[in-house]
């Protein structure tokens, strides 16, 4: 599957008519996302800019994308959209892939250091994320209220739980701060 992401800043106040425009029936899609093979369009409104839009559509072929764009009914419409448009941020198309599930489970280690220099060591392994990040969060409690000021965790996934080491160095890279 092939996406096609254009970000366009619209000018300002004008976005509603952008949003009629885009919508028009007269601007129509060159292929409709009804129609077998057609794409599936989406209009992305950013929360934190009322004058942003991006344009997604997901397509089958890098071909059809390429027809699509080149087509005459596109350029029409990209002509009917073109008075409410302040600039294209960026025009990208991505070839997707699906997320994978492994075949075998993970496991997932958690290690825990109550102060910068130590080491980290492990405390739980769990069958899922979820219950690692539980088991974590306990754990941090636990240290806070018995006076750690510091205490950091850090999580790994294991195919076989029995490769998760004790311990690891204090220098580990880790994002777990709670």
């Amino acid at each position: 599957m092939y996406v096609w992401i254009t970000a366009r800043r619209i000018k300002p106040g004008l976005m509603k008519e952008f949003l009629k425009a885009w919508h028009d029936p007269g601007n129509a899609l060159p292929v409709s996302p009804n129609e077998p093979g057609g794409p599936t369009v989406y209009v992305l409104l950013p929360t934190d800019d009322p004058n942003e839009m991006w344009g997604v559509g997901y397509f089958d072929s890098l071909e059809t994308i390429k027809r699509f764009k080149e087509s005459p009914q596109m350029a029409r419409r990209q002509e009917a959209l073109s008075p409410y448009i302040e600039e294209v941020l960026w025009d990208r198309v991505f070839e997707a892939h699906p997320w994978v599930e492994y075949e075998k489970p993970l496991y997932y280690a958690v290690y825990v250091r109550m102060r910068p220099a130590q080491r980290f060591r492990l405390i739980a392994v769990c069958p899922n994320a979820r219950e690692a990040i539980n088991q974590a969060d306990r754990v941090m409690q636990e240290a806070r209220a018995s006076g750690y000021e510091h205490p950091e965790w850090t999580m790994r996934a294991f195919f076989d739980p029995s490769e998760a080491p004790d311990s690891l160095p204090p220098n580990v890279w880790h994002d777990h701060v709670r």
